[in-house]
């Protein structure tokens, strides 16, 4: 592809916008009949490659934590060809979520389902002679020799989807972590000689990431997003998909809840604030049960 060209479109340009100011490599794709509403907008969302790649599959790094509490399909065991985007099921244990694109063609799996396929499949090219090939008319150019391409299997019956390009520039600036209001909590604990863990896996049961993490006293901190977290005060809506966000934001009010659960039988104290909460009286909730833990081992 030359930058450019008169033959590139405009969504071709869009896309490549998208890598050059975003540093985001947009993928088309087609979605399955019956992937539901929320696992599709969950796709528009970006992420990035696991850092330790797998031969057959791109994997994505954030999927699991971001797609285990959606409506995933029910079944398995579909045909995945080179092109696909798939995911793990609940019977892939702590797997469960893991989206990946598949690379090349693979047996099917009753733990993975296919959420649709890429709209562009992976091709594999090869050089070789044809009637109209360099040879034959004469040149010497060895860029003229044609390519044969033989596209993949393609994934029959699907219903195209794309992201909304201005929604997914704008949730790119949403971090997992280091949100401000997050790092307002940490600077005044530190304030207060507090010092802790951040973003650091705690159960095995569950692959949730506390934001700050006191080990000794097993206390496990949340700073929920008003947005992301669905606040009763300042819970709020996108106008387009209402319905759809509703369902996902709803979604992850119930992870939440699950979550804390298994963190509490597993003897962790969990504290939750709000990004709207005073910074002072979050730490203080947070200072509260310290005293509570250092009273009960009497230093």
């Amino acid at each position: 592809m030359y930058v450019g060209d008169p033959a590139l479109s405009d969504h071709s340009w869009s896309r490549l916008g998208s890598f050059v100011l975003d540093h985001v490599v947009v993928l088309d794709g087609t979605a399955a009949p019956d992937v539901h509403p929320a696992v599709i907008e969950a796709l528009a969302v970006p992420d990035r490659n696991r850092p330790d790649a797998a031969e057959s599959m791109i994997r994505l790094e954030h999927s699991r934590e971001r797609f285990a509490g959606l409506p995933l399909p029910e079944l398995g065991g579909q045909p995945r060809p080179a092109g696909s985007v798939t995911v793990q099921l609940a019977s892939a244990g702590r797997y469960c979520g893991e989206v990946g694109i598949v690379l090349r063609d693979l047996p099917a799996d009753d733990r993975v389902a296919v959420l649709g396929a890429l709209a562009v499949p992976h091709r594999r090219c090869e050089t070789g002679p044809s009637q109209s090939s360099s040879a034959d008319s004469g040149s010497t150019d060895p860029r003229a020799r044609p390519v044969k391409c033989r596209p993949s299997t393609r994934i029959p019956a699907m219903e195209q989807w794309e992201a909304d390009d201005a929604r997914r520039r704008h949730m790119a600036r949403f971090g997992r972590r280091d949100t401000a209001p997050e790092l307002a909590v940490r600077r005044e604990l530190h304030r207060r000689g507090r010092r802790f863990f951040v973003d650091r896996r705690v159960s095995a049961r569950c692959r949730v990431r506390p934001d700050l993490v006191f080990p000794r006293a097993r206390i496990a901190v949340f700073v929920d997003g008003c947005f992301w977290h669905y606040c009763d005060e300042h819970a709020h809506l996108p106008k387009a998909n209402a319905a759809l966000w509703r369902e996902k934001l709803l979604a992850n009010r119930r992870r939440d809840a699950a979550n804390t659960a298994v963190l509490q039988s597993e003897g962790w104290r969990v504290v939750r604030v709000w990004e709207h909460d005073d910074v002072c009286e979050a730490a203080d909730s947070i200072e509260l049960e310290l005293a509570r833990w250092t009273s009960i081992v009497g230093r």
